[in-house]
């Protein structure tokens, strides 16, 4: 079979001009859950934020009581 060729045209099409993007947030990370005890069979948990004396007071009463 003969090599057979075809009109071809061939054009550079410029790509439309896209609508400016809005600046990106900074992502932050999720704050930590906070702190799990189980003491006795006594589960606590204690938000992350949370003082470190409260904290404390919160693990000794739990040994108070086991």
């Amino acid at each position: 079979m003969p090599t057979m060729f075809v009109p071809a045209v061939v054009e550079r099409v410029q790509p439309e001009p896209r609508a400016p993007m809005p600046p990106r947030r900074a992502r932050r990370r999720p704050k930590a859950d906070g702190i799990e005890l189980e003491i006795a069979g006594v589960e606590v948990r204690v938000g992350a934020d949370a003082k470190p004396r409260t904290i404390e007071a919160v693990i000794r009463a739990l040994k108070a009581h086991s």
